[in-house]
């Protein structure tokens, strides 16, 4: 092998870490934000909740009742999307765009918490009544999601 070719494969790498460096920093830094689920208390107007989840993938209508069905994926919040930039960014810095390699594939696959489904139940009037979250069980009270994440929290911390 002589060196030109050896500077060239160098050179190409170089190349290719400078063009992917910042991706994964612009990736979590511009990342879309946690949903506020407070939002979904009963007795909230419809329009609020679609000021918040967006339009809903499915909307039915009953006798009595409306129903919307939100898909979407829950980011992380706005406090670990600002930390996460800031250490591709100083990671991509250190080792002069190499990390991006790692960095960029790890922020599109970890960088949202899981995608949702929420059931929105409104009366006649367009409050919201109840609200559910899509489980490996049917629909669930999103009461019941909320406490048990809130419980697994509890005891990650202890």
């Amino acid at each position: 092998m002589t060196i030109g070719a050896s500077m060239k494969k160098y050179f190409g790498a170089f190349c290719l870490a400078i063009m992917l460096s910042g991706c994964s920093v612009y990736m979590a830094a511009n990342s879309e934000g946690k949903k506020d689920l407070g939002v979904l208390t009963s007795g909230t107007p419809r329009d609020d909740v679609l000021a918040e989840f967006g339009s809903p993938v499915a909307s039915i209508k009953e006798a009595d009742d409306n129903y919307d069905i939100f898909k979407f994926t829950q980011e992380r919040s706005d406090e670990s999307n600002a930390g996460r930039a800031i250490l591709y960014g100083t990671a991509a810095v250190l080792t002069l765009g190499l990390s991006e390699v790692v960095a960029t594939p790890l922020e599109a696959v970890a960088g949202d918490a899981g995608e949702m489904q929420i059931r929105a139940n409104y009366d006649g009037a367009g409050k919201l009544k109840t609200t559910d979250v899509r489980t490996g069980d049917g629909w669930t009270p999103l009461e019941e999601v909320l406490a048990a994440e809130r419980e697994r929290e509890k005891r990650l911390a202890e």
